[in-house]
């Protein structure tokens, strides 16, 4: 469940009095909690952590800053029934790609309010590149890189050999690995 961050907040729709306790109404049938809380429950048997959106980050507004703007027409103000808000959580939660950013929950959106002329302006903007990449880098697991076992030549060790060396090291390889290398056995390589 990670560890404790002030910037993590949990949206849920969960209905028991020790849940409703610990959190704050955000509209009908959606409650929030901080990520603190959200744990302290799923470990006292109260939730799951599936019974949570986590959203991490925060955006606050000074005194008339929002109105200001709204006035400016920079937000698109829509109305919704909690319903409709939690249909879309749970099919970003099991549908959506994190790679993507929720840039396709933002077309659908945009969309569902007769904008998807405004949305399909931006797609593949600068900004929208630039925020995949952000996500990319802050909050995709980093994969380790696999070490090259003994034995085994790294890509660059490979392209400095001819082809059918390339090929040869590759067999050699294959072999001492516990692979069946036979005559009419196919071994990839490749020249630069």
């Amino acid at each position: 469940f990670g560890s404790s961050d002030p910037s993590v907040m949990c949206l849920h729709s969960l209905t028991s009095e020790a849940v409703k306790k610990a959190s704050k109404p955000v509209m009908k049938d959606i409650m929030w909690t901080n990520f603190d809380t959200a744990r302290i429950l799923v470990e006292a048997g109260e939730a799951h952590p599936s019974d949570f959106w986590t959203f991490c980050g925060y955006a606050g507004w000074g005194p008339g800053q929002l109105m200001g703007e709204l006035e400016r027409k920079s937000w698109y103000m829509a109305a919704t029934d909690s319903g409709t808000l939690l249909k879309e959580m749970a099919r970003m939660g099991r549908d959506a790609d994190p790679r993507d950013a929720g840039l396709d929950t933002w077309n659908l959106l945009m969309g569902m309010i007769g904008r998807e002329v405004v949305a399909a302006s931006s797609r593949g903007s600068f900004e929208d590149l630039m925020l995949k990449e952000w996500v990319r880098a802050n909050l995709l697991p980093v994969r380790p890189r696999r070490e090259i076992p003994p034995g085994f030549a790294s890509t660059q060790e490979l392209a400095a050999l001819s082809a059918p060396d390339a090929v040869a090291q590759r067999a050699r390889e294959a072999s001492a690995a516990g692979g069946a290398v036979s005559p009419g056995t196919l071994i990839r390589a490749a020249r630069r």
